[in-house]
C-alpha cells in the first residue's frame, strides 16, 4: 500500500470514514463493438522540405499506390509549433494542375479560391484530401507538391525571415469504395458545462439521440450514418475565445477532454469528437470583427490532426453575455447544424458563402444544406456531388 495512503487512513478516527474522492469519471461507453476495435492511421512521411527565407518549400514527390484513387496529406511542423500553412502547387504525373499558385489578392484567404481543387490554410496542422471536388481528375501515379507558410493573422505570405525553418509532409492512400457501400462515421460525444445536456444524468439525452437521428436521415441517401461511440461531461473554457489563425483555445479544449486518455489523445484516429461547448467566440484580427458562430470546425477539412492539434465538430451552447443561460436547442435544429458543421469536417465548403462565392460543385446552390446560413433553410439537403467529397474522407469506415 502506498505510504501516502497509509498516512491518509492513520488520521482517520475509527468513528470516520476517510475522506477519499470517488475516481474521476472518464467515458462512458456507447458502442462496445467500435471501442473494442480501434484504428490507427498509417502515415507514411513523404518529406520534410526545408523552405527559403520568403517561406516556400522545396518539391516533394508523394507517390501513389496501384489501386489509390487519391491521397490524404497532413502538413505540420516537425517540433510541434504552431505554424500556418498552406498548399503552393499541386501538379500530377502528367503535368496537370490540382492546386495552382496563387493568382490574385483572393487567393490569400481561408482557402484558395481559384484552384482546381480547393485547399485551405492549415493552423497548426492541415488535413488535405485530394481530390477535393467533384468531377476527379484523371487517376495518377505521382503528386508533386509545394508549400508554403503564411502568416497566422492575416493569411498572407509571411516576412522575409519569419518562417519556419521547414515542414512536414505525411501521406495515406485513398481506397477505392463501391457508390452503394455503406459507410459509418463514429463521434465521441464531449458536452461542457456550458451546454445545457451537461447536467442530464443520462448518460446521451434523448434531445441528444433524436438531434444524431437527424443527422442520419440528411447523410442517409449518401449511404452514410454517423455513430457515437462514448460520450463524457468536461469542464471547458467558456467562453472560448479563439480567433482566425490562432486556435490555442480550441486546442486546450481538446487537450481538457482527453486528458483522462493513455497518451492525451483518442484511442482511434477516425473518431470525430462532437463538443457541446458553452460560448463560442471567434476574432477576426485583421477585420477587428468578433463573431459568435452557432458550430465550428477548426479546419476543412478536419481530422486526424498532429499531436496536440484540436480536431472536431464545436457547438454554441449559450451565447456570450455574462450570466446567459445554455440554449435548449430544438433536437431538429440540432440535428441540422451539426449535419452541417460534420459536412465541413469531411471537406465540404459552403455551397454559397455570405458574399455569394460558390463552390466548385455543379450541383450545390444557395438552398442546400452547406448554404452559409442553413438555419434559413426550409427543407435542407446535401447533394451528390457534396456525398461523393465526403465519402473520400478517412475517419469514413466501411460495413
Amino acid at each position: 500500500m502506498p505510504m501516502l495512503l497509509l498516512g491518509l487512513l492513520a488520521a482517520c478516527s475509527a468513528s470516520e470514514p476517510p475522506d477519499v474522492s470517488p475516481p474521476e469519471v472518464c467515458w462512458t461507453p456507447l458502442d462496445d463493438a467500435a471501442l473494442a476495435s480501434p484504428w490507427r492511421a498509417s502515415w507514411r512521411t513523404v518529406g520534410e522540405p526545408m523552405l527559403d527565407e520568403a517561406g516556400l518549400g522545396a518539391e516533394v514527390e508523394v507517390t501513389l499506390g496501384t489501386e489509390a484513387t487519391g491521397t490524404v496529406l497532413r502538413v505540420s511542423e516537425p517540433d510541434g509549433s504552431a505554424a500556418c500553412f498552406q498548399l503552393h502547387e499541386v501538379r500530377d504525373a502528367a503535368g496537370g494542375a490540382w492546386v495552382t499558385p496563387p493568382a490574385s489578392a483572393e487567393d490569400y484567404g481561408p482557402y484558395c479560391l481559384s484552384c482546381p481543387e480547393r485547399v485551405s490554410v492549415g493552423v497548426g496542422s492541415g488535413l488535405y484530401v485530394l481530390p477535393s471536388g467533384d468531377p476527379v481528375p484523371a487517376s495518377t501515379s505521382r503528386l508533386r507538391v509545394r508549400v508554403a507558410a503564411r502568416e497566422c493573422s492575416t493569411f498572407l505570405p509571411t516576412r522575409t525571415g519569419e518562417a519556419p525553418a521547414q515542414l512536414r509532409i505525411e501521406a495515406l492512400d485513398l481506397a477505392r469504395v463501391e457508390e452503394t457501400r455503406e459507410g459509418v462515421v463514429f463521434l465521441e460525444v464531449a458536452i461542457t458545462s456550458g451546454s445545457v445536456f451537461h447536467a442530464d444524468g443520462v448518460a446521451l439525452p434523448a434531445e441528444l439521440v433524436q438531434a444524431f437521428e437527424e443527422v442520419n436521415a440528411l447523410l442517409r441517401p449518401g449511404q452514410l450514418t454517423v455513430r457515437p461511440v462514448r460520450v463524457r461531461r468536461v469542464d471547458g473554457e467558456d467562453p472560448l475565445d479563439f480567433q482566425r489563425g490562432d486556435l490555442t483555445a480550441v486546442d486546450r479544449l481538446q487537450a481538457s477532454v482527453h486528458d483522462c486518455d493513455e497518451g492525451g489523445a483518442a484511442p482511434d484516429d477516425g473518431w470525430v469528437p462532437v463538443v457541446l461547448a458553452g460560448c463560442l467566440r471567434l476574432t477576426d484580427p485583421v477585420l477587428k470583427k468578433t463573431t459568435e458562430p452557432e458550430g465550428f470546425v477548426p479546419h476543412i477539412p478536419d481530422g486526424l490532426a498532429a499531436p496536440g492539434r484540436a480536431h472536431g465538430v464545436f457547438i454554441r451552447g449559450r451565447d456570450c453575455r455574462e450570466g446567459s443561460q445554455p440554449i435548449a436547442w430544438p433536437a431538429g435544429y440540432l440535428g441540422r447544424l451539426i449535419a452541417h458543421e460534420m459536412g465541413h469536417y469531411l471537406g465540404l465548403y459552403h455551397s454559397v458563402e455570405e458574399d455569394g462565392t460558390a463552390d466548385l460543385l455543379g450541383d450545390t446552390g444557395a438552398d442546400n444544406l452547406m448554404s452559409w446560413r442553413p438555419s434559413s433553410l426550409a427543407s435542407p439537403s446535401f447533394s451528390a456531388s457534396q456525398f461523393r467529397v465526403m465519402r473520400r474522407h478517412p475517419a469514413v469506415r466501411w460495413e
